[in-house]
């Protein structure tokens, strides 16, 4: 055998692995390139991000199963009452934090009042979504009379204070949990609907919203297709931050009588039911101001993990 033909041998030896397995090799290639998997990679890097996202998912799962933490654990229903148990500390037999006034199980309410405080949020978040990224979308794009009724509109709604308002209408009206995310979504899509209209402003003049149109793409298209695709970070990293803000509406409400009414659980009813009975329980107070605390302090370090994850400024 010639020197030339061990040389092509050997190179076509050397070549055969790298090809052997050619979908291996586009996913590698899509997971190092994509702007998601160099975000993700990004977030993963941020300790204090993952921290929070931990924290959330813990906070979700003990929502979630408030049913089976008040059948397996606790083993007392959200509306087992004892007058003889009243004021019971952390850590009494058979309540591990303690009862309330009227003897019920703190921890079954806090997994409940967990439930509906997120809840709430959650709903209020993508109700918000829903009307922001839509006004937004359709101003920014459609521009003219659109753009100015609806960005004039978007000035009066930002220049009544948003308490103020949440606090005429819950005065006015009783409101379930379902009719109070509605109402914090109706005054929250503001900003988020002023922020998608500069995104879209700038997307709609680039070279591949002009190429969309040159082969005959229809505006719907290239709105839900080209256009809101490369504006969804911006609505995640605000939604992130968003729902910190709307935890404590939904808390502030129902703190003040006007949100979710007793005896339906809330972590800001259950506040509002401790104030009058601070100086027998302190734990009373503490754990439904902690789960707050607790919960927004989490989200608050994930959407700022969120943000500098989604900055197309930065890479690996």
């Amino acid at each position: 055998m010639s020197s030339g033909e061990r040389m092509e041998g050997a190179s076509a030896s050397q070549a055969q692995p790298a090809a052997s397995n050619p979908t291996q090799r586009l996913t590698d290639l899509g997971q190092r390139r994509t702007y998601l998997g160099m975000a993700w990679r990004r977030f993963r890097r941020n300790k204090l991000a993952m921290l929070g996202l931990a924290v959330l998912v813990l906070m979700i799962v003990f929502a979630l199963c408030a049913g089976l933490i008040s059948q397996y654990i606790t083993g007392f229903a959200l509306s087992d009452q004892n007058l003889m148990n009243a004021y019971q500390p952390i850590g009494a037999e058979n309540h591990l934090l303690g009862t309330d006034d009227v003897g019920r199980d703190v921890a079954t309410r806090l997994a409940y009042g967990a439930r509906v405080s997120l809840g709430v949020a959650g709903l209020a978040v993508l109700g918000a979504m829903t009307i922001g990224v839509t006004v937004g979308l359709m101003a920014g794009y459609h521009g003219g009379v659109i753009d100015s009724l609806a960005m004039r509109f978007v000035d009066i709604m930002l220049s009544i204070p948003t308490l103020f308002l949440l606090l005429l209408v819950a005065t006015l009206f009783t409101l379930n949990a379902l009719a109070l995310a509605g109402l914090i979504a109706a005054v929250a899509w503001v900003t988020l609907s002023r922020l998608i209209r500069g995104e879209v402003i700038a997307a709609k003049n680039r070279d591949y919203v002009d190429a969309a149109r040159v082969v005959g793409a229809k505006n719907t298209r290239i709105i839900f297709r080209h256009i809101l695709p490369n504006v969804a970070p911006v609505v995640i990293v605000w939604a992130s931050l968003a729902v910190p803000a709307l935890i404590l509406t939904e808390a502030s409400l129902s703190f003040l009588g006007l949100g979710i009414q007793p005896p339906d659980p809330s972590w800001g009813n259950m506040l509002s039911n401790a104030q009058r009975v601070w100086s027998r329980s302190t734990s009373l107070v503490v754990l439904p101001g902690l789960a707050i605390y607790i919960t927004v302090f989490a989200i608050n370090l994930m959407g700022n993990g969120l943000r500098d994850a989604l900055d197309p400024r930065l890479t690996d």
